[in-house]
């Protein structure tokens, strides 16, 4: 019954979306994923048939090439997280009444529940005050008769 009524939810599958989407993916990854590795390809043919430079020159040239795409990735990220801490600001200039409001009722909440389990501790508190106070005398009165034992 459940899986029948979670499967009639499911929105039914546009093809004009679906294709859009398969051009997307095409262009957005695979392509840039091919034209890279037919480059790499390419360099590697030409280092091969024109015996131009050494091994640690072509490692090189690679790695300027591989660190440019690291540095591309870098900033980008570097974009995203300086947007998302400016907006992030934003929103938090507008919902700090909200917040405010939340935390004045939470306060609210607190005191009222420490002032009720204040008042029911109450009695016990001065059961256990009265009987300190019992022991306390109990253990001076003793430690004044050992004494005047001990002394006589």
């Amino acid at each position: 019954m459940i899986e029948e009524r979670l499967e009639s939810d499911l929105p039914e599958e546009d093809p004009v979306r679906k294709e859009e989407f398969k051009r997307i993916v095409w262009l957005q990854i695979y392509l840039p994923v091919i034209l890279a590795t037919i480059a790499v390809i390419l360099l590697v043919i030409l280092a091969i048939g024109f015996q131009y430079g050494t091994t640690s020159v072509w490692a090189d040239a690679l790695l300027m090439m591989l660190s440019l795409i690291v540095l591309t990735f870098g900033i980008i990220i570097l974009g995203i997280l300086v947007m998302s801490l400016y907006y992030i600001g934003r929103l938090n200039t507008a919902i700090k009444r909200p917040l405010l409001q939340g935390q004045e009722i939470t306060d609210n909440l607190a005191r009222q529940t420490r002032r009720l389990s204040d008042s029911t501790l109450r009695p016990f508190l001065a059961m256990s005050a009265t009987k300190a106070a019992i022991s306390q005398s109990l253990r001076s009165l003793a430690s004044i008769f050992s004494r005047e034992e001990s002394g006589e």
